[in-house]
C-alpha cells in the first residue's frame, strides 16, 4: 500500500455508538500506518503517549472501549451483555408513542366502524342490537354500489396521465439541462403547485357572476355535470396542477445525478408504480365533485362509494349502512398500504443527500474505477483508502478525488487514458454542450407551460380572487382565522411529527439495521383519509364536543404515513452518511432537509384548507370553512354577487405559499432517489 494513502476503515455497525466508531477508527488507522512504514506522532523521537490509550496502542496492545484501563480483553474472556444504547431506546420511545398514537387515530375509529356496521338503525344517528352481516350483504347486493365502484376509477384516468406524462417529462428534461436552469424549472413548479381549489374550481364552472338572477344560476347548474364523462374531466382538471408538479418533483429526485450513482432508473420504476397503485386506490373515496355538481344523483348515475356513504350516514342517518359500505372500502385500502411499504422496502429505496461539490469528473472517475479501466490493481483499494476514519473529505464525491491524487497508479493510469482519448473528449464536448443547452430551453419551456395551463384552468376561480364581500351577517375575519388557522396547525402537527417520527427511526435507529422495517407496523394506514373512517371520525368528535369548533376543523388524522416514510428514509441516509465518515455530512444535509419539511406543510395546510367535504361534516354552518362558503354563496338560494373567491385562495395567503414554496423546492434540489443495493465505490 502507498505510503501516502490513507487506511481503510471498516464501516462501522449500528451496534456502536458514534464515539466508539470514531475512536476505533483512529486507532485502526494508525495501525495499518505503522504497518506499512508510516510513521505516526507517538512514533516521533521524543514524543511521549498523550493518555493511557495512547500509550497502550504504541507498545502493541490492543486497545478496547469496554475495559477502563484502556485495555482489550482477550478473546477467551466472556464479555458482559452489552447495553442498549441511549439513541435506541429514544428511537423506541418514538416509535412506540407514535404507533400508540396511530392506533388511537387509525385502528379505533376502523374497528368502530365495522362495529357499527354490524348494527341496526333504530333513530337520529343511533344504532342498537346487532345485525350481524346482513348490512355488509345488503351493501354487496346494491347494485347501484357496485357501478360506482367502476365510477370511482374511472376519476384516476386523468390524474394518473398528469402523474405519468407530464411529471417523467418534465423531470426527464430538466435532469439533463444545468443547475441554473434546474433550479429556476423546480421553483416554477410552486405555481400549479397551489393553483389548487377543487371547490373554487367546481363552482368557477358556474360562471363567477350570478347574472340572470337564481333561475339563470340553477339552469347553468344544472348543466354542468350532466354525465359521467364531464364529470371526469372536471374532476381531473382541478388537480391536473398539483399532481403533475407533485410527480415531476418526485420524478425530478429519481432522475438526479450525482458523483456517487448515476440516474436512479431503478427507483423511476419504483415511483410509477407506487403513483399507479395510490392514485387508483385513492379514487375510491372521491366525493366533493359528484357531491357539488349533481342534482339527481339516482337519475344521472353519477354516483361515488363516498357519495352514497355520504348520503346514507347524513341524509338518511342510516350510520351502519353507510360504515358497512366503509368498512368494505377499507380492505383494499389497507392492502394496497401494505403493499406500497412492501415494495419501498423490499427494493431498497432511499434517499440519498448529493454533495455540494459532486460533479462530471468524479462520476467519470468513480465509472472508471468501477469499471477496473484505469489503475484498475490499485484503482479499488485506492478508492476504499479513500475514505478516511474521522472525515477529511467533503462529501463522497472528494473520496475519489484524494483517492486520484493520493495514489500514483490510479493518477497514472487515469493520465494515460485523458491522454489517449483527449480528442475524443474534445469532439464530444461540443455535442455535450449543445444539448445541455437544448435540454434548458426545454425545460423552461415546458414548466412554464404546465404553470401557464394551470393558471388557464384556474382562470374561472382566479379572476374573482379579490371578491371577498360577504353577507353582513358573515364574519370574514373570523372566517378567514378559522379557516387557515386550522390549515396551519394541520400542516404543522402533521409535518412535525412525521419528522419526529422520520428521525425516531431513520437516525436513531431502534432496531438496528433493519430499523426501516419498523414502518410496516404503520403501513395499513398510507393511504386511509378522514372519508375512510368518516361515521367514526363524526360519532367521536359528537362526543367529545369539537363539532362547529376550530379544534374540530383540525385534521383529526396526525400522522401522516407517506410523510413518515419519506422522513424515514431521509434521515437514514443522514445516518449512513454519518457512520461512513463523510465530513459535514449533517451540516450538508441541513438545507435540504429543512426544505423538504417547508414543502411538506405548506402542501398539507394548502390541501387541508381547500377541503370541503370534513368541514360540511363537522359544522354547523357555512361561515366555518372558506370552500363551505364560497360553494354556499353560489347556490340560487343565495344572493352574494360577484362569488367571493377571495376567501378561498386569499392573496395575503397564496402569494406566500408560493414564493416559500418555489425556495423550499430549490432547496431540495439536492435530493435523489435511488433504489438497489447501496452503490458504494468498490
Amino acid at each position: 500500500m502507498d505510503q501516502t494513502t490513507p487506511a481503510p476503515v471498516p464501516e462501522p455497525t449500528d451496534d456502536t455508538d458514534g464515539a466508539v466508531s470514531a475512536s476505533a477508527g483512529s486507532r485502526t488507522q494508525a495501525s495499518v500506518q505503522a504497518g506499512s512504514g508510516g510513521a505516526t506522532a507517538d512514533e516521533l523521537p521524543g514524543s511521549q503517549p498523550s493518555s493511557a490509550s495512547d500509550a497502550s496502542s504504541a507498545s502493541g496492545a490492543p486497545v478496547g472501549p469496554d475495559d477502563p484501563t484502556g485495555l482489550e480483553k482477550p478473546a477467551d474472556v466472556d464479555r458482559s451483555p452489552r447495553r442498549m444504547s441511549n439513541a435506541r431506546l429514544a428511537g423506541w420511545f418514538v416509535v412506540v408513542a407514535l404507533f400508540a398514537l396511530a392506533v388511537l387515530q387509525y385502528l379505533l375509529p376502523a374497528l368502530r366502524l365495522v362495529q357499527l356496521a354490524t348494527r341496526d338503525a333504530v333513530a337520529f344517528f343511533e344504532v342498537a342490537g346487532s345485525v350481524g352481516g346482513a348490512n355488509f350483504s345488503a351493501v354487496l347486493d346494491d347494485d347501484e354500489f357496485r357501478a360506482s365502484v367502476g365510477r370511482a376509477l374511472a376519476y384516476s384516468i386523468v390524474p394518473l396521465a398528469a402523474a405519468l406524462v407530464l411529471g417523467p417529462l418534465v423531470a426527464s428534461v430538466a435532469s439533463r439541462a444545468g443547475r441554473t436552469t434546474r433550479l429556476v424549472s423546480r421553483g416554477l413548479l410552486a405555481v400549479p403547485l397551489f393553483c389548487f381549489s377543487p371547490v373554487a374550481y367546481y363552482v368557477g364552472q358556474w360562471g363567477s357572476q350570478r347574472g340572470g338572477g337564481s333561475a339563470e344560476t340553477l339552469r347553468r347548474a344544472q348543466e354542468v355535470g350532466g354525465s359521467q364523462a364531464e364529470l371526469v374531466v372536471i374532476a381531473g382538471l382541478s388537480v391536473v396542477g398539483l399532481v403533475g408538479a407533485l410527480s415531476a418533483t418526485l420524478y425530478l429526485a429519481a432522475m438526479r445525478r450525482s458523483a456517487v450513482s448515476r440516474a436512479g432508473w431503478a427507483a423511476s420504476g419504483v415511483v410509477t408504480a407506487v403513483v399507479v397503485l395510490a392514485v387508483t386506490t385513492l379514487s375510491l373515496m372521491v366525493t366533493t365533485v359528484p357531491l357539488l355538481l349533481t342534482a339527481d344523483l339516482a337519475d344521472r348515475g353519477t354516483t361515488t362509494p363516498g357519495m352514497l356513504v355520504y348520503e346514507w350516514v347524513f341524509l338518511r342517518y342510516d350510520l351502519p349502512t353507510g360504515s358497512a359500505a366503509l368498512a368494505l372500502l377499507l380492505v383494499p385500502t389497507v392492502l394496497v398500504g401494505v403493499l406500497l411499504v412492501v415494495l419501498v422496502l423490499a427494493t431498497r429505496l432511499r434517499v440519498e443527500i448529493v454533495p455540494r461539490d459532486a460533479g462530471a469528473g468524479g462520476v467519470r472517475l468513480l465509472g472508471r474505477l468501477r469499471r477496473g479501466g484505469a489503475g484498475a490493481g490499485s484503482g479499488a483499494a485506492a478508492t476504499k483508502a479513500a475514505t478516511p476514519a474521522k472525515g477529511g473529505v467533503r462529501g463522497r464525491a472528494s473520496a475519489v478525488a484524494t483517492s486520484a491524487s493520493t495514489s500514483p497508479s490510479v493518477s497514472a493510469g487515469a493520465g494515460v487514458q485523458s491522454a489517449a482519448g483527449a480528442s475524443r473528449a474534445s469532439g464530444a464536448g461540443g455535442g455535450t454542450e449543445s444539448r445541455t443547452s437544448v435540454a434548458s430551453v426545454l425545460s423552461v419551456v415546458l414548466v412554464s407551460a404546465l404553470a401557464v395551463a394551470s393558471v388557464v384552468v384556474a382562470w374561472p376561480w382566479l379572476q374573482g380572487i379579490l371578491e371577498t364581500e360577504v353577507a353582513p351577517s358573515i364574519d370574514s375575519t373570523t372566517l378567514q382565522i378559522t379557516t387557515w388557522l386550522s390549515s396551519a396547525l394541520t400542516g404543522l402537527i402533521v409535518v412535525g411529527l412525521a419528522v419526529v417520527g422520520g428521525f425516531g427511526i431513520g437516525y436513531l435507529r431502534p432496531a438496528g439495521r433493519r430499523s426501516e422495517w419498523l414502518l410496516l407496523a404503520f403501513s395499513p394506514f398510507v393511504l386511509v383519509s378522514t372519508t375512510s373512517l368518516l361515521p367514526a371520525l363524526f360519532e367521536a368528535g359528537a362526543d367529545e364536543g369539537t363539532l362547529g369548533t376550530l379544534r374540530g376543523l383540525v385534521s383529526p388524522l396526525w400522522v401522516s404515513v407517506p410523510l413518515l416514510v419519506l422522513f424515514t428514509l431521509v434521515f437514514a441516509d443522514l445516518r449512513r452518511s454519518r457512520d461512513a465518515g463523510v465530513d459535514g455530512a449533517v451540516r450538508s444535509a441541513v438545507a435540504p432537509v429543512l426544505g423538504l419539511a417547508g414543502l411538506s406543510g405548506l402542501v398539507v395546510a394548502w390541501v387541508h384548507g381547500q377541503q370541503y367535504l370534513w368541514p360540511l361534516v363537522v359544522s354547523y354552518g357555512s361561515d366555518t370553512s372558506a370552500p363551505m362558503l364560497v360553494r354556499a354563496a353560489a347556490t340560487p338560494a343565495q344572493e352574494l354577487a360577484p362569488v367571493p373567491f377571495g376567501l378561498v385562495a386569499p392573496l395575503g395567503v397564496l402569494v406566500p405559499c408560493v414564493l416559500l414554496g418555489a425556495l423550499c423546492l430549490v432547496a431540495t434540489d439536492r435530493i435523489a432517489l435511488r433504489a438497489g443495493r447501496v452503490n458504494r465505490p468498490a
